[in-house]
């Protein structure tokens, strides 16, 4: 997929059949790819209305879609990793459409947490959420 300016073009999967995506899209510029998310947690506060962030992101789903993505910073958690204790602040990443739909999507969406080590550079600690759209969890330590 290439993201340039207002485009989305590329191809997608679909049943084994190869699809062309070539759509006008409502990119914003601070836009993330999927997986780059990371770099939205890893500037959470500098970026944040308190303890929330929204942000753009083109899903990979099969076909691509920009949607907004809240990550929340829900507080302090430990996290027991070979043996010793690590001080965390946990974060969790769900979809928002708006305040009327949000509470029914996020019923059926698998959340997606985060554990973040503070230090300098912040470090994933953990990552728990869905590995595919098929909905299988999977834990990254």
């Amino acid at each position: 997929i290439d993201v340039a300016g207002k485009r989305l073009t590329g191809f997608y999967l679909d049943d084994g059949k190869r699809e062309t995506v070539d759509e006008e899209a409502d990119i914003g510029p601070g836009t993330y790819w999927g997986p780059l998310f990371n770099l939205a947690l890893k500037n959470f506060d500098a970026n944040a209305d308190g303890d929330s962030l929204v942000f753009q992101t083109v899903a990979p789903t099969p076909k691509p879609r920009v949607i907004d993505m809240e990550l929340k910073r829900v507080g302090r958690a430990s996290i027991t990793r070979q043996g010793a204790k690590v001080a965390a602040t946990r974060f969790t990443l769900l979809p928002t459409v708006n305040f009327l739909i949000d509470p029914i999507l996020r019923r059926f969406v698998p959340q997606t947490e985060f554990f973040v080590d503070a230090g300098k550079p912040p470090m994933l600690v953990r990552f728990a959420g869905p590995r595919n759209y098929a909905g299988q969890l999977m834990r990254l330590e």
